[in-house]
């Protein structure tokens, strides 16, 4: 098996779930990523986002103060291209939330409660896509 391509990433989640953020981080902090980060909200995600260059964003689709379209429609317009991998997480119809995600600049789509192994494998395919953009 080759290395992982989420090792080594620097990872934004946004979450207004105390406990789905921890478990997300505690999934990613395993696979290897070196620097990861919470945030309980929509604004405070965007707030580290423009302190910090992340190679992965994961948004909870409701939050409080700012929903998860609204923070990726943010990061696509304020990040230099390609930006990073954005993820949108739900516990809704993932089908009803996929359309809208990918409207609002999302790469991928996950179901809530998340799965360590597809969130994993979501992740590495997303990464490898963006790593073949770059180096076309």
């Amino acid at each position: 098996m080759t290395e992982s391509l989420v090792a080594g990433c620097r990872v934004l989640v946004a979450d207004d779930s105390p406990f789905a953020l921890e478990l997300i981080k505690a999934i990613l902090d395993k696979a290897g990523c070196t620097q990861l980060l919470g945030a309980g909200g929509g604004r405070e995600a965007l707030a580290l986002a423009a302190e910090n260059r992340f190679d992965v964003v994961l948004l909870d689709v409701t939050m409080p103060d700012m929903n998860g379209y609204e923070v990726a429609r943010s990061l696509r317009t304020t990040e230099p291209a390609p930006g990073p991998v954005i993820v949108m997480l739900s516990g809704r119809d993932i089908v009803e939330v996929d359309l809208a995600a990918r409207e609002a600049g999302a790469d991928g789509v996950m179901a809530k409660p998340v799965d360590r192994r597809k969130l994993l494998e979501l992740l590495e395919t997303l990464l490898q896509q963006r790593r073949a953009m770059a180096i076309q």
